[in-house]
C-alpha cells in the first residue's frame, strides 16, 4: 500500500481492513501459525494418552484417591511444563513473524514465512523479555487487586458474611475488568519494540502512550478479535467434546482416536483464529500513527527523498530493515517518544 492511500480509518474501516489483509493473504499467515499449532495438537494427543487412567476412573464414577491424583500430576506435570515452554518459544517467534508481516504486506511489500521468521528470530530474546515483563506487571497488578478484595471481603465478614458475599463476586468480575484493561493497555508494545527497533522498557511506555484516547477502540477490537477465536474453537472442538461427554454420561470409555483428533482438532484451529488479533493491531497501531504522527507524510517525503524536517532539526532515528530489504515505518522522531 503507498503511503498517500494512508489515512486515518473509523473502526468499521480498520476491522475491514484488518479481514482483507489476512483473506488476501491468507496462506502467509496461516502458514506463520503452522509450526506452534503443531506443537499444541502434539500436546493435546500426549495428554490424551496420559490421562486415560483419570478418564476411566470418570467414567466408572469412581471418585480418585489422593495418591492417584498426585500419581497422575507427577506424570503430566513435568510434560505440561516442557509442552508449555516449547510452545511460548514458537508462539512468540510465530507472533513477531507475524507483526513483521502484517507490516509488509499492509505497504505492498513482498514477504515470506522464512523471511518474516528470520526478522523474528533476530528479535526474540527482546519480544521473550517484553513478554515476561508485561506478564509480571498483569500478575502484580491482579495480586495487588486480590490482596485489597480479601481485606475488605474478611472486614465485611466480621460484620456481616451476606453482605461480604455480595460484595465478593462484583469485586471478582472486577479483577477479570481489571486484567483485561491491562491486557488492552500494553497490546501496542510488540509492534512498536519489532517495528521500530525500540528496547524493551521503551516500548511498553511508547505503547502506552500511543494508545491514549485509542482505549475504547482497542477494547472493541479486543472484542471482536476474541468472539471470533472462541467461535472457531466452538466450531472445530464442540463436536468432539460433546461426542465425549456423551459417551462418558453413558458410562463407555471414549476412544484415544476421538480425544486425539478433538485434541488436533483444537490446537490446528488457532492456524485461522491467531493471526487476526495481531492482525487489527498492528493496522490500529499504524492508525494511530496517521493520526498522531503524520506517518503518511513520513512516508511521502521519505519516497520522494526529501529531508524529514528543517535544516539543524534532529533528523527522526532509522528505521529497522524487515527481511525483503525494504524500510519499516519510520520510528517517531525524538520529540514523539512518549513517557
Amino acid at each position: 500500500m503507498p503511503a498517500e492511500a494512508l489515512r486515518p480509518m473509523r473502526l468499521g474501516e480498520l476491522l475491514d481492513r484488518a479481514f482483507g489483509l489476512y483473506r488476501g493473504h491468507f496462506r502467509l499467515f496461516t502458514g506463520i501459525m503452522v509450526a506452534p499449532a503443531l506443537v499444541m495438537a502434539a500436546f493435546g494427543i500426549l495428554i490424551q494418552a496420559m490421562q486415560e487412567p483419570t478418564l476411566a476412573a470418570q467414567v466408572s464414577r469412581q471418585p480418585l484417591s489422593p495418591a492417584q491424583i498426585l500419581e497422575a500430576m507427577s506424570r503430566i506435570g513435568p510434560v505440561v511444563i516442557l509442552v508449555t515452554a516449547t510452545y511460548g518459544i514458537f508462539i512468540t517467534l510465530a507472533q513477531g513473524a507475524t507483526v513483521f508481516a502484517m507490516s509488509q504486506v499492509f505497504f505492498g511489500r513482498p514477504a515470506t514465512i522464512g523471511s518474516v521468521y528470520r526478522a523474528a528470530r533476530a528479535r526474540f530474546w527482546r519480544m521473550a523479555g517484553l513478554y515476561f515483563l508485561v506478564l509480571l506487571r498483569i500478575f502484580l497488578y491482579f495480586v495487588l487487586a486480590g490482596v485489597l478484595v480479601g481485606i475488605f471481603a474478611a472486614l465485611l465478614a466480621v460484620v456481616n458474611r451476606i453482605v461480604a458475599l455480595l460484595f465478593l463476586w462484583p469485586a471478582i468480575v472486577a479483577m477479570l475488568v481489571l486484567c483485561v484493561f491491562l491486557v488492552i493497555r500494553y497490546c501496542l508494545a510488540m509492534p512498536v519494540l519489532l517495528l521500530e527497533d525500540a528496547r524493551i522498557t521503551g516500548a511498553i511506555a511508547r505503547g502506552v502512550s500511543l494508545l491514549r484516547g485509542h482505549r475504547l477502540r482497542a477494547f472493541l477490537i479486543f472484542l471482536t478479535v476474541t468472539v471470533v477465536a472462541y467461535a472457531g474453537i466452538l466450531l472445530f472442538s464442540a463436536p468432539f467434546t460433546m461426542a465425549q461427554f456423551y459417551l462418558i454420561a453413558k458410562g463407555t470409555f471414549p476412544p484415544l482416536w476421538l480425544r486425539a483428533t478433538g485434541a488436533v482438532v483444537g490446537g490446528l484451529s488457532q492456524i485461522l483464529t491467531l493471526p487476526l488479533g495481531i492482525i487489527a493491531f498492528v493496522v490500529l497501531y499504524i492508525d494511530i500513527r496517521v493520526r498522531k504522527e503524520a506517518l503518511d507524510l513520513q512516508l511521502m517525503i521519505g519516497s520522494l527523498g526529501a529531508p524529514a524536517g528543517p535544516p539543524g532539526e534532529e533528523a527522526a532515528a532509522p528505521p529497522i530493515m524487515p527481511p525483503s530489504g525494504a524500510p519499516s515505518p519510520p520510528a517517531p522522531a525524538p520529540g514523539n517518544l512518549g513517557p
